[in-house]
């Protein structure tokens, strides 16, 4: 049964979804038709569970009706039964996750798939990650703790007050803060040791943020080294963003407590990494 050889563990609001969009252009990796597949956080972080089981699901049904659309007249009739049965039975166990990855087209390629959450993995996590896939490849995309962390804060507002012209209320934004595990998705400080210590330097590319917006084909020609694929010559759209968070003004009295609470991951990236990978997150 394919098993993946790669995984993307973040971070959030650091251009994972930009990452997923192009990785699937290219003809030597294959991943499953939805990203964020939430296993192993599912099955480790238990805080998560109340909308990780929906999330999949949902997943499935709108992969279904994206096919049909798209093959009304023509349905892969054997696509649709796969996915079919990733909703049904039990799920979050290791058989249903491997079944994610059982699809002949998938053979002989690089297999990965985009899970954000995976970075917050606790120890025994990371365990199972490497009991079931083995020494797999990682990518990790770093970026500036401060402006991750905003534009988290501002995606969690937009998704509150969709609707909101003005904004939300300085009471609303700070309630959003309280409520928003802004810390525990950047904490990179305590993550990228974690991972390390399992996997080893090695078996982890860290990407800065910066570099994707600055030359993205020189990001993906990374990925692409570390993977051990060929150059792909035929990327299209490298430029255009994925999920952009709405602008939202924040009060001064909110960023300067947030810069407070970040001192600790600034001053780990700097023991951690070069000049040169700070200067491009």
């Amino acid at each position: 049964m394919n098993r993946p050889t790669f995984l993307c563990i973040g971070a959030q609001k650091a251009a994972t979804s930009w990452l997923d969009h192009r990785l699937r252009q290219h003809p030597g990796i294959w991943m499953p038709p939805f990203k964020e597949v939430h296993y192993f956080d599912h099955v480790h972080l238990p805080e998560v569970r109340g909308w990780t089981a929906d999330h999949i699901p949902k997943a499935i049904a709108r992969c279904i009706g994206t096919h049909l659309k798209h093959r009304p007249k023509k349905p892969d009739l054997d696509y649709l039964r796969w996915l079919a049965g990733l909703g049904l039975g039990e799920l979050f166990n290791d058989d249903w996750y491997l079944r994610l990855f059982d699809r002949p087209e998938a053979e002989g390629k690089a297999i990965g798939e985009i899970t954000p959450l995976y970075c917050a993995l606790p120890p025994e996590g990371i365990a199972h990650v490497r009991e079931l896939l083995g020494p797999i490849r990682l990518v990790y995309i770093i970026r500036d703790p401060r402006k991750r962390a905003l534009s988290q804060l501002r995606m969690t507002l937009q998704r509150r007050y969709p609707k909101r012209l003005l904004g939300p209320t300085r009471s609303e934004v700070f309630e959003a803060l309280e409520h928003t595990p802004i810390a525990h998705r950047g904490d990179y400080a305590t993550y990228i040791p974690r991972w390390e210590a399992v996997f080893g330097e090695e078996a982890l590319l860290y990407l800065p943020f910066g570099l994707i917006q600055r030359d993205p084909a020189e990001a993906l020609a990374r990925v692409e080294r570390h993977l051990g694929l060929a150059p792909h010559t035929g990327w299209n759209k490298l430029e255009q963003r994925v999920h952009v968070s709405r602008k939202v003004r924040l009060p001064r009295s909110v960023l300067d407590p947030l810069r407070e609470t970040l001192d600790e991951q600034y001053a780990f990236l700097e023991r951690r990494f070069d000049r040169d990978f700070l200067a491009q997150l």
